[in-house]
C-alpha cells in the first residue's frame, strides 16, 4: 500500500458523475488519480453501482472479488 496525494478537483467531479455521494467521491477520484488496478470497497451502498466496472481503467471490487483476482494470479 501507499498514502496518494489528493486528487484533483477535476477527478473528484468525475468521481461525483459517477452517483458517488460528496464523502466518498474523494476514495474513488484518489484511486484514479494512483492509477490503481483496483479499488476494493464493503460499501456497496455507495460504489455496489460500480463493481465489476472500470472507472478510467481501475476495477472497483468486493474484497472477496478482488481476494479471487489475487489468488488466482499467485496459481490458487
Amino acid at each position: 500500500s501507499k498514502v496518494v496525494p489528493e486528487a484533483p478537483a477535476a477527478l473528484v467531479q468525475l468521481a461525483l458523475s459517477y452517483g458517488l455521494p460528496v464523502k466518498d467521491a474523494p476514495i474513488l477520484a484518489a484511486t484514479l488519480h494512483a492509477k490503481a488496478e483496483i479499488l476494493v470497497t464493503g460499501d456497496a451502498r455507495h460504489f455496489g453501482e460500480l463493481y465489476g466496472k472500470k472507472p478510467q481503467g481501475t476495477l472497483v471490487a468486493t474484497p472477496a472479488t478482488a481476494l479471487n483476482i489475487v489468488l488466482k494470479r499467485l496459481g490458487f
